[in-house]
């Protein structure tokens, strides 16, 4: 994911106004989803939904009539296409996942080709898109009415597998823009629990711009930290453990393409046990699961990276045996995205 800096830039045709950045350890200058911007805001109708999925299935026919030297010169030269191909049989980076929500209409002209766009505006990436809108909307809401019934309590925003952390800060523009004296006069820690380290490199500067002098988290008593984390070590769970403990906080986690899409029933049923007895009688969850029904089963499928698709009521029994139950349900394309409330 390294680019030259010196050709990084984000067409000013493109990037609009209000827009903020931050910069990779790569050098990519990249703009921060802000899903309150124009830009990157979605409000897809049922039928503009079906007509991106219908021309996703078309996609994968076309895709097959194209010569595989052509296509694969053409991948070869795009810097998304190498973030996927990283993923194969493993998972997405933290900034390489970012950079597919960014949207075709988003991307640097110094480093984005053709081929990158396409990607950008595939519906794999849409569904991606939408699936990171809906969480901090899910997450934004829950708060809302446990910010406004505490004033003054600190709020911690835990994220597994958390990133570049934007539902997070997302969840926090949203709050901001919608009722700001929420979060005023309170701290505010950011937490993301983390195997990768550029993705949190990434989330902190993002954190940083949106902190900055006349910008939307501006004078906002804000910390951001990030923390080596495997769910699937031992050791998780004392690290979980030992993160969370600060009696009356207000405590909400979320995982977006994280813990729910790659953990197995072992990992994610500890994480929850553990999430749930050291976080709070009100703690809440909000996370995302792949579909495994019809084409979205289809493109998850193919998508080379080890996902987990989700059979009807798999999760509910999960969940319900970890002490959590489903409070609320948004379907996204290829997505559920699930509030998770203690049982």
């Amino acid at each position: 994911m390294r680019a030259e800096s010196r050709n990084t830039t984000i067409s000013p045709t493109k990037s609009g106004d209000g827009l903020h950045f931050a910069t990779s350890r790569g050098g990519l200058r990249l703009p921060l989803i802000d899903i309150t911007h124009p830009a990157f805001a979605l409000d897809p109708s049922p039928e503009e939904l079906e007509g991106i999925v219908a021309s996703a299935l078309g996609e994968l026919e076309r895709r097959k009539a194209i010569p595989d030297p052509a296509l694969g010169l053409a991948l070869r030269e795009s810097v998304l296409a190498s973030g996927i191909a990283s993923a194969k049989g493993g998972y997405l980076s933290g900034l390489a996942t970012y950079m597919l929500k960014l949207g075709p209409d988003n991307l640097g002209e110094g480093w984005a080709k053709d081929i990158d766009r396409m990607i950008a505006g595939s519906l794999p990436c849409f569904s991606a898109r939408l699936r990171l809108q809906a969480t901090s909307r899910l997450l934004a809401a829950d708060l809302g009415s446990r910010l406004a019934a505490a004033p003054g309590r600190k709020l911690r925003l835990v994220n597994v597998a958390g990133g570049c952390a934007a539902d997070s800060y997302n969840a926090l523009l949203l709050l901001g823009k919608d009722c700001p004296p929420l979060l005023e006069d309170r701290e505010i820690e950011i937490l993301v629990l983390d195997i990768d380290e550029e993705g949190p490199a990434f989330g902190r500067e993002a954190i940083a711009a949106l902190s900055a002098e006349a910008s939307p988290l501006s004078g906002l008593r804000l910390d951001y930290r990030h923390v080596g984390f495997d769910w699937s070590s031992p050791a998780a769970p004392g690290i979980l453990a030992r993160e969370l403990p600060e009696e009356g906080s207000i405590v909400a986690a979320s995982s977006e393409g994280g813990l729910f899409e790659y953990g197995s029933d072992e990992e994610i049923g500890r994480m929850l046990e553990t999430f749930g007895q050291h976080a709070g009688p009100e703690a809440s969850f909000v996370g995302s699961l792949s579909r495994m029904d019809g084409v979205a089963g289809r493109l998850n499928g193919g998508s080379g990276a080890a996902i987990r698709c989700w059979k009807p009521g798999e999760f509910a029994r999960l969940v319900t045996g970890a002490g959590w139950r489903i409070d609320q349900s948004v379907d996204c394309p290829l997505s559920h995205i699930v509030l998770l409330k203690k049982g």
